[in-house]
């Protein structure tokens, strides 16, 4: 946790996601930094790195519960939270 402002959290870790063909969770290989409000679960901000280009930042619905996030090599391939 780096930061508390009320209600919001700032938080920078890895992404930890279910593989569900092996029934074992895997960590990503890049640091993330994301806002989330205490209040809601709904609210999820992800903080890009100084170097991101944002035109290059594409969030792809795939299905339901999937949804792949790219840029440049900036995200992994994601799960929705």
């Amino acid at each position: 946790m780096n930061k508390i402002d009320g209600s919001l959290v700032r938080l920078t870790g890895y992404l930890f996601s279910l593989d569900v063909t092996t029934n074992q969770f895997t960590r990503s290989n890049v640091r993330r930094t994301r806002i989330l409000s205490l209040e809601t679960e709904s609210i999820i901000i992800n903080v890009l790195p100084e170097s991101a280009n944002i035109e290059n930042i594409r969030y792809d619905y795939v299905s339901a519960d999937h949804i792949h996030v790219t840029g440049g090599g900036i995200f992994p391939t994601c799960r929705k939270p």
